[in-house]
């Protein structure tokens, strides 16, 4: 990873995750030490699809990996409370 000391940010899209599920994915995330931003202030309308935006500057691949594993957790106990808007549809 290169220019990790830039404030580079990273767009990830969550599909499976209804856009409603986000912001409990935030907390659960900051519940595992993990500051994560969901994209929707980023919309004028609320957006389709679930979506985070990632603030990773200033870490070391170290701590970088670290964070994505909290994630992975927090996106696994969140995804499991709360079916997704397609399994709704179905």
């Amino acid at each position: 990873m290169t220019g990790a000391n830039a404030g580079i940010h990273l767009l990830a899209w969550l599909p499976g995750l209804a856009p409603e599920r986000v912001e409990a994915l935030v907390a659960r995330a900051e519940a595992e030490g993990v500051g994560l931003y969901s994209i929707a202030p980023y919309y004028s309308t609320a957006p389709e699809r679930a979506g985070l935006l990632f603030g990773y500057g200033n870490l070391d691949e170290r701590d970088f990996d670290e964070g994505v594993r909290r994630v992975a957790r927090a996106l696994e106990v969140v995804g499991r409370s709360a079916p997704t808007t397609a399994a709704r549809r179905g």
